[in-house]
């Protein structure tokens, strides 16, 4: 059962994520933390695999991945650990098929950004990479354009010291899965500065799955 994800929080403990359900005997579901002695259940644990964890400037815990409930509480691909329970930030994450939050990273002002592959979160149309700004979700849209979004799945953001957010996954558009006479290509790797997409040099020959900024 892999690891999918690893975060230090803030008092030093390491906090983990993926598709585990136990250390030796111990319970562990999806999602634990180590304290540098023994791994314990963040929380309820989750029903499915945690892809991703990432820590708000204010040091709470946020999770992305498969799951739809932690215990009895829908917590519908994202969830937020708040006095060692994990809470919903979503109501409803929507795709053709399995919804699956793949990555998430945290601006210093607070947004949250997750990328992955989904259509639709809280009724809104996102296509795969969205923000949530404090109030509710929203698209990442290119100059306006009338829909947001990317045209296949994501797989990895990060939100860079300047301030853009760099995306990599399995598309090449942008804005092109309702307008595609709007769409241009980005291959395989993108950047959002708040305003429009623009390519990450030449792109890739194929899909990818992690991204790192250089120091």
């Amino acid at each position: 059962s892999e690891v999918r994800a690893l975060v230090r929080l803030p008092d030093g403990r390491i906090a983990a994520g993926g598709a585990f359900a136990n250390s030796g005997t111990t319970p562990v579901l999806r999602a634990g933390v180590w304290d540098g002695a023994s791994w314990s259940q963040l929380g309820a644990g989750f029903n499915d695999t945690v892809n991703a964890l990432a820590l708000t400037p204010m040091g709470e815990l946020l999770a992305g991945g498969r799951f739809t409930l932690s215990g009895t509480t829908a917590t519908p691909r994202m969830a937020r650990l708040i006095s060692g329970a994990w809470q919903p930030i979503t109501t409803t994450v929507d795709a053709p098929g399995q919804p699956n939050v793949e990555a998430l990273s945290v601006a210093p002002d607070g947004t949250i950004y997750a990328a992955g592959f989904f259509s639709h979160i809280d009724g809104t149309f996102v296509s795969n990479v969205a923000r949530h700004d404090g109030v509710a979700w929203r698209a990442l849209t290119h100059e306006g354009a009338p829909v947001g979004g990317l045209g296949a799945a994501a797989s990895d953001v990060t939100v860079l010291r300047d301030g853009r957010v760099l995306i990599g996954g399995a598309f090449q558009t942008a804005n092109g899965d309702l307008f595609p006479s709007g769409a241009f290509n980005i291959f395989y790797a993108a950047t959002w500065d708040g305003v429009r997409f623009a390519p990450v040099g030449l792109g890739s020959n194929t899909s990818l799955t992690d991204l790192a900024p250089l120091p």
